[in-house]
């Protein structure tokens, strides 16, 4: 029993696994850069199978509030690893670069594939409108805090750049706040509106 479980846990794409050291391997010997881009990529293949996997067991016990949060946390982690790395050094320009291809890609790759499934088994589709309530004010603003800072930035001088970075901080924590409010009311004080 446990060992059926076991071949049925593995997936055939977790030998690319095995691709993990041996790009870290590549890395160090100083091979071509885009081989050892190549190598890793292949390698983490399996890494986003893995916590697919894990958020849907977790998800199972936890109920599907939490795992929704879970899988919405762990999908996007590759973005948020990757913006820590590209900010340590500097480089914000990939970081705005990348959060926003995530949320394009997570607004109309995800929410049109949800839809188009879903179509093509029901003639019409029911949305909870307490929760897409939540989600689509949530959604406006992120995108006015997105923006608020943007417009300053364009329509000032370059002198200005400390206050637009201040501006931005002060939005972020502003949004962080509103985020974890959110969470809490979906969670915990609404959650009978929202299943």
């Amino acid at each position: 029993m446990k060992l059926a479980r076991i071949k049925k846990a593995v997936s055939p794409l977790d030998v690319l696994l095995l691709l993990v050291p041996v790009g870290l391997l590549l890395d160090h010997g100083g091979a071509d850069r885009t081989l050892v881009f190549f190598v890793c990529a292949l390698g983490i293949v399996p890494l986003a199978g893995l916590i697919g996997r894990a958020t849907e067991q977790l998800s199972e016990r936890a109920g599907p509030g939490i795992g929704g949060l879970l899988n919405a946390t762990f999908g996007n982690a590759s973005e948020l690893i990757m913006a820590v790395v590209a900010l340590r050094q500097g480089k914000t320009a990939i970081v705005q670069a990348s959060l926003t291809g995530s949320i394009i890609g997570n607004l109309l790759f995800v929410f049109g594939l949800a839809a188009l499934v879903g179509g093509l088994r029901r003639e019409k589709q029911a949305l909870n409108v307490t929760a897409a309530g939540v989600s689509s004010s949530s959604l406006h603003l992120a995108v006015i805090g997105l923006l608020i800072p943007s417009v300053l930035f364009s329509t000032t001088d370059v002198s200005h750049e400390r206050v637009t970075v201040s501006l931005s901080y002060a939005i972020s924590a502003v949004l962080l706040a509103i985020y974890l409010l959110g969470l809490w009311f979906s969670l915990k004080t609404h959650r009978h509106l929202l299943e």
